[in-house]
């Protein structure tokens, strides 16, 4: 197989997202301390935790349990604290986050090196759109970008077969040509191709990687164009 077109999962594929997580969550925190607006950091630990955990109960289907507007408006609620500062919170969160970005080694050449080969590139994330198309800003790959999916715009979250089949839609070629590649094993590299993708795994711990000897594996996105799904002939090329 040659591979006409390759997708990409975003949050720990091309950037450190839970380092970044970790970051903003602690402005949120120190704003929260500082403006007075709650003096019991612990009380607002236990609410965010129950928040996080009812949206990912009740819409972990969909990119409803990601938005951070929502759940700060319930840890608002459950603290008896102005919910309008929901909105606010929200912002200093995700543009902390966002500022703190940088992309993994390589991820720039990599996006470059494959559009030099005449594939379509896209990305294929769960998440709301807004802030996922601010964060491939942030990583600089916004112009080697053909298109998008996130799960807000396919309103299901992957490995749900509907997300993967707006991907194929978009990719303009069959999912049979089209290599996904992402962080998480189950829903990234065996949920693509559960849907007839080529579905990559890109784990950087070579043990985890030598556990599932069966799922197609990178352990850096250097090694991406180095597949042999971009290095084949295809038949015009064997006819010449």
């Amino acid at each position: 197989m040659k591979a006409k077109a390759i997708v990409f999962d975003i949050d720990d594929t091309l950037y450190d997202f839970h380092a970044c997580h970790a970051v903003a969550i602690d402005c949120v925190r120190r704003h929260v301390l500082e403006t007075g607006l709650c003096s019991d950091i612990e009380k607002w630990n236990a609410a965010y935790e129950n928040a996080f955990r009812w949206q990912f109960k009740v819409h972990g289907h969909s990119a409803v349990c990601h938005d951070r507007g929502i759940r700060f408006q319930r840890v608002l609620e459950a603290l008896k604290l102005p919910i309008t500062r929901a909105a606010a919170l929200e912002t200093l969160y995700w543009e902390s986050l966002i500022a703190r970005i940088e992309p993994f080694d390589g991820t720039v050449e990599a996006f470059d090196a494959l559009k030099a080969k005449g594939l379509t590139v896209g990305l294929g994330t769960n998440m709301t759109a807004y802030w996922q198309l601010r964060k491939i800003e942030k990583i600089g790959i916004a112009p080697l970008v053909d298109f998008a999916v996130t799960s807000e715009e396919a309103a299901a979250e992957k490995p749900d077969p509907a997300f993967f089949a707006l991907v194929a839609e978009k990719c303009g070629c069959s999912p049979g040509e089209t290599v996904f590649v992402g962080d998480d094993r189950c829903r990234d590299a065996e949920g693509a191709a559960k849907c007839g993708f080529v579905g990559v795994w890109l784990e950087r711990d070579a043990d985890k990687r030598a556990a599932f000897p069966g799922v197609p594996s990178v352990g850096s996105i250097r090694d991406i164009g180095l597949l042999p799904y971009f290095n084949q002939p295809g038949k015009e090329d064997r006819n010449k």
